[in-house]
Formats: C-alpha cells, structure tokens, sequence
C-alpha cells in the first residue's frame, strides 16, 4: 500500500515522535511517503522507516496561498498514494494537505493530537466542510475524541482512538544528583506556551530543595531561560535541549511534572509511567485519562503555581509514596500503549480506509 504522510509543523515533539514510532513498526507492505513542510521535521520521522521516501512543499499561509494549495494538489496526485495521513497537532492544522486529498479523491485519515485554544475564523466553515468529507478521523484520547465530533459536526463514536504507543525504557538509568539530599523534577516537551513550563519555573520559587531539568525545545526556551533568572531560580533550573526517545532511557527524574495549559494525551506522562516515575500533571484534556488522582500520580489545577509547588513538595518529602505511585503507574500503562497495539489500531483504520 502507498501512504502518504503528511506532516506540517516545524517543531520536534510528542506528535513527531509518535508518527516516527508508528512508522518504524508498521508492516512491509506500506511503501512510505513522508510530506512535510520543514526538512528538518520530515527527515526526522522518515528516518525511523527505512527505504521510506521526503517530500518537501512550501507551507500554505494561514490565509490561504492558492498557488501553494495548487502545488500541494499537484504532488498528492503525482504521488498517487493509496492512503493519505495527516498528523495534526490542532483541530484546524494540517488543513490544506486534507485539502488536496479530498480534491484529488484520495483516501485520508485525520489523526488529531491536541486541542489548543483559539477563536473561530471565517475559513473554519470550509474546513469543517473538508473535515466531513475525510475518509476517516482519528484522535489520541477520548477527550480529543470528543471535542473533534463537537467542532466538526461529526456522529458521535465516529472518530477512532488512536492512542500514541511508547517504547519500554528498560533499566531505568540512576538520577543524576548535584548533592545528595536534592529532589530532580523532570518536564517533557516542546518549549511551547500551552505546556505551561512557566508555571513550574514559578513553582520552583516555593521549593528550594528540587533540581528542575526542562528536555526539549522550542521557540520559547529564551523566554523560560529569562524567567528562570528573574525568579531567581536559575541555578536550580537546567535545559537539556531535544533528547532522542525515548527520554526515559537515557535520563531518570524522581518525579515528573506535566504542567500543561493544554494537553491533548501526554506521552511524555506515558513515558514517565512506564519507567515507574510517579507524575504531576495538571488536569486538563488528556491528562486525566492517563493519571488517576492520589493512586498512580496527583492532579493539579492548570495555572496554579502554588497547586502545583504543594503536590511536588509532597511527592519531594515522601520517597516511599514516590516508589508506590511509580509502581501503580507502571502497571497502569504497561500493554495499554504498547507500539505493538498501536500499529495494530492504525493499520486496521489503513486496511478499512483503503478498501473503501
């Protein structure tokens, strides 16, 4: 089967990751095309597929660039795909590629991961129109789920659960202390307003015995480097920049932090999880589907510095409720976001799509 994915955005984070693990582990049958619009970005998730193929168009302007658009068109039908994917990290990313599929008549498949804040624009109508027309629509967690059939006018139940499968870490590495008593914080992520890594950097004003280590990164890393320094919490504060995933093989946290203005799964959480890293997570989107309150991690309110420097400290101070909850997250996740199930849920999708 020729796939096409489309890819658009020109930062690395959960979204690519996934795409990239999906793509590693699908059956030999596929013959993969990477589409994407920033090099970087498509090298990175064709690189897990050997043999897979890179595409690079030029981004359609938010407004709509017809000729662009033309352009897009012209290579989805010189590629003559049997099945277009499009990654989507918003309800209305990655719009033009599913465009030009419904142009050209080919198979697609919307995979939603996250739901972000925004106001209604006058084009959102034609893209709900395109969005009905999609062969078939996938999102990460119920909740993206569900907000997906209300934007879009979907049936309810029509849009499948497509869960983002991790790596097991193996042995977990020892964290790394600068003295022997302090507490390491870890947070995951693309360096991105909705992840609310401003939040933690100002919770870290109320906990003096914590070492926060941020991996990843992304276009507000000067910004948070800033903040840090006027909080006064820099030298407690490190950047590891992009860690290759799985993370949690090469660094290890006594707790995880998950301080999101907006979260559409969490697989950084799921990864945490899986290495028995108890998690702090605000409540919002996906999150509480993945963390269970006071049993496999603790849940805060979203926006809340003082919420969240309360539920760290108490992780901070309690080793033993620490190991207790990272066992109960570990049995939580394992098997539920294997690799394995996951190419099983796409590739049923694929083989459904494709026959229709």
């Amino acid at each position: 089967m020729r796939l096409c994915c489309y890819i658009g955005s020109r930062e690395l984070g959960g979204m690519e990751n996934s795409l990239a693990t999906l793509l590693g582990a699908l059956s030999a049958r596929f013959e993969v095309t990477v589409l994407g619009t920033c090099a970087e970005v498509a090298g990175f998730v064709a690189a897990r597929r050997p043999g897979a193929t890179v595409r690079i168009v030029p981004e359609v302007a938010g407004g709509g660039n017809l000729a662009r658009l033309a352009r897009l068109v012209r290579t989805v039908r010189a590629l003559r795909p049997d099945l277009l994917q499009a990654s989507m990290g918003e309800l209305y990313a990655a719009q033009h590629a599913l465009t030009a599929a419904v142009v050209t008549g080919t198979p697609s498949v919307a995979v939603i991961h996250g739901v972000l804040p925004r106001h209604s624009q006058p084009k959102d109508f034609l893209f709900r129109w395109v969005m009905q027309r999609v062969t078939a629509v996938g999102a990460v967690s119920s909740y993206v789920a569900r907000e997906v059939e209300a934007e879009f006018r979907l049936p309810s139940g029509s849009v499948h659960l497509l869960y983002g499968g991790v790596e097991h870490p193996g042995a977990r590495p020892p964290v790394r202390r600068e003295h022997p008593d302090e507490v390491v914080v870890g947070a995951v992520g693309r360096l991105a307003p909705e992840k609310g890594f401003d939040v933690l950097v100002r919770a870290m004003t109320a906990l003096p015995a914590c070492r926060l280590v941020i991996v990843g990164d992304g276009r507000d890393r000067s910004r948070l480097e800033s903040l840090a320094a006027r909080s006064g919490v820099a030298a407690r504060v490190s950047f590891a920049g992009w860690v290759e995933p799985p993370w949690s093989a090469k660094l290890s946290f006594d707790l995880l932090v998950a301080p999101s203005r907006a979260e559409g799964f969490g697989l950084s959480v799921v990864e945490a999880m899986l290495a028995e890293t108890p998690v702090v997570a605000a409540s919002v989107g996906g999150l509480g589907e993945l963390v269970h309150d006071g049993i496999t991690g603790l849940l805060v309110p979203p926006e809340d510095p003082s919420a969240l420097a309360a539920a760290v400290a108490r992780l901070a101070a309690d080793p033993e409720l620490r190991a207790t909850m990272g066992k109960r997250g570990r049995d939580s996740v394992v098997g539920r976001y294997s690799v394995e199930g996951m190419v099983r849920a796409y590739e049923q999708v694929f083989d459904a799509v494709a026959r229709t």
